[in-house]
């Protein structure tokens, strides 16, 4: 049954930062792992990226994603966790289950997914795709029922995706990002920035997602954000700094539900992006 409920200040967000290769994309998603509001985080690597990663948060939790089948593995485990995680913090209350009974069916949770025990489970509060790109091609790979594990280094011929397969394909992604977006925990998603013309040949800047996958996903979120590098001040520098645009401006596609973030974010983090959702 519906019910009627009053809306939050700031409840969990959804996030969309695109760019191009070396932009910082996961380096700005793996910064929610040291943001008091975000933290803990579960990055998601679907592009073996975590190296970068090293330097800046070595004890983030990284999961490697090679198929579609480990991807489904790790979300059924955060729907679960998640709802475990509120009965534990006391935000959801159970007559059937306590807080402490939470926690360990958490850790028992832990272990069978991951192989991991420890003293206390890890509380999740940010999920991040590291890429969505790249995830889209995995569904797309089982869809067509490539295995992309045993693909040899030689000349293969690889059928291209008949109007169904892309249909189908499209749809599952779609369907990926409402289950993102409806768990109740923070989402970061990352993918690539392409070049697409409108029907009028004015070129845009937009995630690299296939048709209209693109726009309709940023229709899911609350925040878009096309992470880029400049030159730093100091003329006599060879340092960069990173630039989040968190409006649209020119051809270059972004969104800010909140109505916080201003124009853009230079050396962008979580961190930063709360503060100003928070403070303005």
């Amino acid at each position: 049954m519906p019910t009627i409920s009053k809306p939050e200040k700031v409840g969990y967000i959804n996030m969309l930062v695109y760019g191009e290769p070396g932009a910082g994309k996961t380096v700005f998603a793996g910064s929610s792992d040291e943001c008091e509001e975000t933290g803990r985080t579960l990055f998601l690597d679907a592009e073996a990226g975590k190296t970068s990663l090293y330097e800046f948060d070595p004890d983030i939790d990284v999961v490697p994603i090679k198929d579609i089948e480990d991807f489904q593995e790790v979300f059924d485990f955060l729907q679960t966790h998640v709802k475990l995680r509120d009965i534990y913090q006391g935000k959801v209350k159970r007559d059937d289950i306590s807080p402490e009974d939470a926690l360990k069916k958490m850790s028992k949770l832990e272990k069978k997914v991951f192989g991991i025990k420890r003293e206390e489970p890890r509380i999740y509060n940010t999920v991040a795709m590291d890429t969505f790109t790249e995830m889209q091609k995995y569904v797309m790979a089982d869809i067509q029922g490539i295995d992309i594990s045993k693909l040899e280094l030689i000349d293969k011929d690889i059928e291209m995706p008949t109007l169904q397969e892309w249909g189908k394909n499209s749809e599952t992604i779609r369907t990926i990002a409402r289950a993102f977006r409806n768990l109740d925990i923070h989402t970061i998603l990352t993918t690539h920035a392409q070049d697409d013309k409108d029907d009028r040949g004015t070129n845009h800047k937009l995630p690299d997602l296939p048709g209209k996958l693109a726009r309709q996903i940023m229709g899911f979120v609350d925040i878009v954000g096309y992470l880029y590098t400049v030159e730093g001040d100091d003329e006599e520098s060879d340092d960069f700094k990173n630039v989040l645009l968190t409006r649209p401006k020119g051809k270059y596609a972004a969104k800010d539900r909140f109505d916080k973030l201003g124009s853009h974010i230079e050396m962008p983090t979580m961190k930063k992006v709360f503060d100003l959702i928070n403070n303005n």
